[in-house]
């Protein structure tokens, strides 16, 4: 058997109103999980003091936070790595002639 739930999640619209344009918006989000695993992850949700929406909500906010930062990682390397490529000069020479100081 399986239990579904109900996400809420929040999108920005805007729409002009008297020179405001800011209206949030709720979008609902349907699940399919295992009723098993639903009773035991509520357990774990009112032990944090939370709810299990609370928790997917977390979990899924830190996992795109995680993308994130590791994608910006990854485009500062390949900057260093390119303009390292682009550097006429290397450790321990004069600059511009490769030749050691």
């Amino acid at each position: 058997m399986l239990a579904r739930i109900g996400l809420s999640g929040s999108l920005k619209t805007r729409l002009p109103y008297y020179g405001f344009s800011l209206l949030w918006v709720n979008e609902h989000h349907t699940l399919s999980l295992d009723d098993d695993l639903v009773k035991e992850v509520r357990k774990i949700a009112v032990e944090r003091d939370t709810t299990l929406t609370g928790l997917v909500r977390t979990y899924l906010q830190d996992i795109a936070a995680e993308h994130a930062k590791s994608g910006r990682k990854r485009r500062e390397l390949e900057a260093l790595n390119g303009a390292s490529r682009n550097s006429k000069s290397t450790l321990g020479s004069a600059p511009g002639n490769g030749r050691p100081v």
